[in-house]
Order: structure tokens, then C-alpha cells, then sequence
């Protein structure tokens, strides 16, 4: 049985099974998380953009403090600017006058609560990014604007029901998948631009329906992870020698492997 998960590229058993190293101070947590997670009934993998906004105290003081700012110019200095005008006017030869309201601790307070609403909403909206694939031992679930609109991609999320609307194949609908690296600039400031590697995956249907989505992007991402739950299902992976080299070792982060190789960011770029 080690023998056998050893192929399936389980760091821990490496370990046990090459060095006897199971009470050594090298076995880590970390190490042993991975197993326990290999071990799950339930795998579930995100590659792509799956953040809601995690802190909705912080958006709702954040609204509630612009709001505030908001309830007092239209209730408040808006009217008193406006009849200073008018006063202004009233002795010209045109009599020009601003139609007006008056200023009131109602207007306030109304003009406040209509402006957190809608701050609220758009800050919602705007800090929520759903474009993901989600793979389980199952199925694959797809969250795309490809193929479905904001506004369902909205509801299904207030509902908590994302699932429902999603795009879903099971694992022998599933072609094959590509990997690829490519590299983009960022940063900036005082230490310039940045040179990141960023891997992407494609996920090619018996259909015809390619779905490409950058790694990276979620806070649940585990990208190892994926590339093993394709490996166990037995799909096709296209990708190069140093791409699957990333992959089946343990030891550096993305950056840092793909770093060691190109130099982007270091002395010989």
C-alpha cells in the first residue's frame, strides 16, 4: 500500500518508505496535512477567482462612514449653500433662484440610509470575483461570465446556492487538461516592476468547451492538489518537463522554483 501511494507523489511516504524518518523532527505538520487531505472522503480543489468578501464589518464601517458624509452635504450643506445663493440673487435685475429644500435632521438621516445601501451593495459587488473551476472526486463545477450573467452569478451567491447555477461535467467528460507557464510584469513603485510566473490551466471538454483560468486567484486554491486529483482520475496532462517537475516536487513555492530557472528577477536578467 506505501508503495503504491509513493507513486502518487505523497511527500510523508517518501520519507517513510526511503529514510525511516517517520519520528524524525523532519516529518512536519505540514506534511502530515497533506496525507490527511489525500485521505478525504470529499476532495475539493479551487483554481481561479472564488473570493466574497471575507470582513463584512469592515465594508459595512467603511459604507456607514461615507454614508455619513454623504447624509450631511445632501441634507445639510447642500440646502444652506443653495439659499446663500439665492439671497445672493434676489436683488439682481434677473432674480435668478435655485429651486431649494430645506435642510432637516429627517433629510439626514433618509439621505444616510439610502446612501449605505447602495455603498454597501457596490462594495459587495465590487470586492466579489466568482470565475473558478471546482474540482471534487465527482464532478467539475464551473462558475464562468462565459455562459452566465453577473446577476445570476449574484443571486446564486446571496442565495448561497452557486452550485445550482454552475456549469457541471463528470470526470469522463473531461478530454484533457493543459498546463501552462507564462510571465507577467507587476509592482512598480520604488523597486520597480516585478517579473511573476504565473501558471494556467485549460480544461478541454468532450463537448468542445475549453475553460481557461489562471492559478493564484483563490484564497482556497491548492493547485498541487489539483494537479494530483488529475493524476489520480488519470487525465490527459499536457504540459512541459519543468512545469510537471514544479509539480511533483515539494520543496519551493512557484515563484522561487521557476526563479531558480529563469533569473527574471534576479542578477542575470
Amino acid at each position: 500500500m506505501c508503495e503504491d501511494l509513493k507513486e502518487k507523489n505523497i511527500p510523508l511516504l517518501d520519507q517513510v518508505i526511503e529514510d525511516n524518518q517517520i519520528g524524525d523532527k523532519k516529518v512536519k505538520k505540514r506534511d502530515l496535512k497533506k496525507v490527511f487531505d489525500y485521505f478525504k472522503k470529499d476532495q475539493t480543489v479551487v483554481i481561479g477567482y472564488k473570493s466574497i468578501p471575507r470582513s463584512l464589518l469592515g465594508i459595512s464601517v467603511l459604507s456607514l462612514f461615507i454614508s455619513g458624509i454623504f447624509g450631511i452635504l445632501i441634507g445639510l450643506a447642500f440646502p444652506n449653500m443653495i439659499s446663500y445663493v439665492n439671497e445672493q440673487t434676489r436683488s439682481s435685475v434677473q432674480h435668478f433662484q435655485i429651486p431649494f429644500y430645506k435642510a432637516s435632521g429627517k433629510l439626514i438621516i433618509f439621505s444616510m440610509c439610502i446612501s449605505f445601501i447602495i455603498l454597501l451593495i457596490i462594495f459587495v459587488i465590487c470586492e466579489t470575483k466568482l470565475e473558478y473551476v471546482e474540482l471534487t472526486d465527482n464532478k467539475i463545477s464551473i462558475c464562468s461570465y462565459h455562459y452566465q450573467s453577473g446577476k445570476s452569478i449574484l443571486k446564486s451567491l446571496i442565495t448561497k446556492k452557486e452550485n445550482n447555477e454552475n456549469k457541471e461535467y463528470s470526470w469522463q467528460d473531461l478530454r484533457r487538461v493543459k498546463i501552462e507557464l507564462y510571465f507577467t510584469k507587476g509592482g512598480g513603485g520604488h523597486q520597480g516592476l516585478y517579473t511573476f510566473y504565473v501558471m494556467q490551466f485549460s480544461f478541454i471538454f468532450q463537448d468542445g468547451f475549453e475553460f481557461i483560468i489562471d492559478m493564484g486567484k483563490s484564497v482556497e486554491e491548492n493547485p498541487k492538489m489539483a494537479y494530483q486529483i488529475l493524476r489520480n482520475k488519470n487525465i490527459d496532462i499536457q504540459a512541459s518537463d519543468e512545469v510537471i517537475d514544479y509539480f511533483e516536487q515539494n520543496e519551493l513555492k512557484l515563484y522561487d522554483y521557476f526563479e531558480n530557472i529563469y533569473h527574471k528577477n534576479g542578477k542575470n536578467r
